[in-house]
């Protein structure tokens, strides 16, 4: 299994604009196809991103097999059954098993043509969900989302992170704690001054309830490091708060 950090750019600006063009009327008519249900939204993304990996790699895109599949257990569809068995091009192996297991209905992810905005994000990680983005307008294929990372990038970037959301059990549950504080906090107004009146307390913080899937120990360490106090100062109130929906699966 490939290890390591999910490379930022994977492409530069100027190949974006070349390629948006040659690109454009294919993702637009899968996402035409997902609108009309013709297509899950696992096939969406798995048609998606090979139309990249196609363009960017020719014939060197597949990589290589695996050396046994992700899963035997229910039979897959031709484009989700690529990630199950191949290592592709510079795809970690999270993403692969996010795909397949949001196709198997075990990770239950949203897909979005849109970047949501990190509230909605948090409040979707509270009902236990996460999101998946593709932009799919040509203006948009031609520059990085959010000035952050490439349409396939930030597709793959979503699909790691809900690997790390739902694939421990127990790292869930404490995540899902984690956001729901969050949110519960947010509601109390405890952080309203900090996020009114500093710039760069509002920026972390943002980033840390809406993109940062980690050790619960570890968001806990670093909010308290983005307050610049000890968090011990806050009493944590999730056992009073009203959580909302249980987690759905």
């Amino acid at each position: 299994m490939r290890r390591g950090r999910f490379k930022k750019y994977l492409v530069s600006k100027g190949h974006l604009l070349e390629e948006a063009p040659l690109l454009f009327p294919k993702v637009k008519a899968l996402a035409e196809l997902y609108g009309q249900d013709f297509i899950s939204g696992p096939e969406f993304v798995a048609e998606f991103s090979l139309t990249f990996l196609k363009n960017r790699h020719s014939h060197l895109w597949k990589g290589s097999r695996l050396a046994q599949p992700l899963t035997a257990d229910t039979p897959l569809e031709s484009s989700i059954n690529i990630f199950n068995n191949f290592a592709l091009r510079g795809i970690p192996i999270e993403a692969n098993r996010a795909l397949i297991r949001w196709n198997a209905r075990e990770y239950p992810l949203r897909l979005f043509f849109r970047v949501p905005e990190p509230l909605e994000v948090l409040d979707l990680q509270c009902e236990g969900f996460r999101c998946i983005t593709a932009v799919v307008e040509i203006q948009e294929l031609q520059g990085y989302v959010n000035e952050d990372r490439d349409p396939l990038g930030f597709v793959i970037h979503d699909l790691i992170h809900a690997d790390k959301f739902y694939r421990d059990p127990e790292r869930l549950k404490g995540q899902l704690e984690f956001y729901r504080e969050m949110k519960f906090r947010l509601k109390s107004g405890v952080y309203d001054s900090r996020l009114n009146d500093d710039p760069l307390f509002k920026k972390n913080f943002l980033y840390l309830i809406s993109d940062m899937n980690s050790h619960p120990a570890h968001m806990w360490q670093t909010l308290e490091a983005v307050l610049g106090i000890s968090d011990t100062q806050l009493t944590r109130t999730t056992e009073h708060a009203p959580l909302g929906i249980p987690c759905k699966f």
